[in-house]
């Protein structure tokens, strides 16, 4: 998933919690900040639960929490 001009999405944190309600990370690895509704809602949307910093999974970039925002910065530019 990228959007209309193949450029990659991402989200932090609990933001991965929306990627996840819309259903842009069904069958995708994906990773969160840790919370029992955080994990419900990444279940709940398909997604398989990786406890990593970031995971990059077909053009969508998760990532766990402010304290990876450097490496999802890096690895986001890298895919532009």
């Amino acid at each position: 998933m990228t959007t209309l001009d193949g450029k990659p999405i991402g989200a932090i944190s609990l933001g991965v919690g929306l990627f996840a309600k819309a259903g842009l990370l069904e069958g995708k690895p994906a990773t969160i900040w840790v919370t029992p509704d955080a994990l419900r809602a990444l279940k709940n949307g398909g997604a398989r639960f990786e406890k990593k910093p970031v995971v990059v999974a077909g053009g969508i970039v998760t990532v766990d929490g402010p304290a990876s925002a450097e490496s999802f910065g890096n690895i986001f530019a890298e895919l532009l």
